[in-house]
């Protein structure tokens, strides 16, 4: 068993949705997860810290490309891609600079510094390890 295919079977042994399939490529997992019922089930810690951690031996390009990171480090964003979702060892500092809605999911320790102007509309949804600070000026609002 891969260890993509041990994540999958991880998660749907607690409950995933119908969505996720054991024969899935690492694109269209990428893809679930950065959709509202991918966030909402990675906000309950699935895969593993340790799990995720496997995946992104084998994957991280790959996760990054999706604006999935993982242990990532210190990363300073533009602001151009509106959803992010970061895992463990992550410091996001996103600059939300467009009337658009923002979605930051964080999980595992991740973190977040989000300032948000002209109209930005900023979500961040997180777990219990991890941290955010929004910053709203112009108009923009953290819902």
């Amino acid at each position: 068993m891969t260890t993509l295919q041990k994540a999958i079977h991880q998660c749907k042994l607690a409950g995933a949705c119908d969505l996720l399939r054991p024969n899935m490529s690492p694109t269209e997992l990428c893809q679930l997860l950065r959709t509202p019922q991918g966030e909402e089930f990675i906000l309950k810690g699935l895969p593993t810290l340790s799990l995720w951690r496997l995946i992104g031996e084998e994957y991280k390009d790959l996760l990054a490309q999706h604006h999935i990171y993982l242990d990532a480090g210190y990363i300073e964003l533009n602001g151009e891609t509106t959803r992010h979702i970061a895992i463990g060892a992550t410091h996001l500092r996103i600059t939300a600079n467009q009337p658009k809605l923002y979605n930051v999911t964080l999980i595992h320790g991740a973190k977040a510094d989000v300032l948000a102007t002209n109209w930005a509309v900023v979500s961040v949804e997180r777990d219990a390890q991890s941290t955010a600070y929004i910053a709203c000026t112009d108009n923009a609002i953290s819902i």
